[in-house]
């Protein structure tokens, strides 16, 4: 769970000061606002693995403890996979190239979390415990994200 709330804790300040941030980095007076609000906008975007990273990582170690690696394995490659073949095969803009990478790492999400409740008998979603520390979370991030 704290790797979740980290992933959170990260996530939301990015996409919330994304442009901030970027004019930090960037606001040398050789970009033009134009430019810093597009590269801030490429940083909103990627921001939006985060969570799903940290939920990846949680149900990655739930699998090793349960000595399961090859699952994740397989399902990691495949998605890898689909991500050059789609990213060089039909992708155009680099903000595409960040929508896909937020589905992949969604799918991943949702492909380990389906393997754990299906071939270890093992749901996460039942255990009232996760849900309400899950909720929680959710609720301090928009909470923390309406206020600043």
């Amino acid at each position: 769970m704290t790797v979740i709330i980290i992933s959170f804790s990260v996530f939301i300040p990015l996409n919330h000061f994304s442009y901030a941030i970027v004019s930090l980095i960037y606001d040398w007076g050789q970009l033009s606002s134009e430019q810093l609000h597009k590269i801030a906008n490429y940083l909103q975007a990627v921001s939006l693995t985060l969570p799903f990273q940290g939920i990846n990582a949680l149900l990655i170690a739930v699998l090793a403890a349960r000595k399961d690696t090859k699952n994740p394995l397989i399902c990691s490659s495949l998605l890898a996979v689909a991500f050059i073949t789609i990213g060089y095969g039909f992708i155009t803009e680099i903000s595409e190239i960040f929508s896909l990478m937020v589905v992949i790492y969604a799918t991943l999400s949702f492909l380990l979390l389906l393997i754990l409740t299906l071939q270890h008998k093992i749901s996460l979603l039942n255990q009232k415990t996760f849900l309400v520390e899950l909720l929680t979370v959710i609720a301090v991030s928009l909470l923390y994200y309406l206020f600043l």
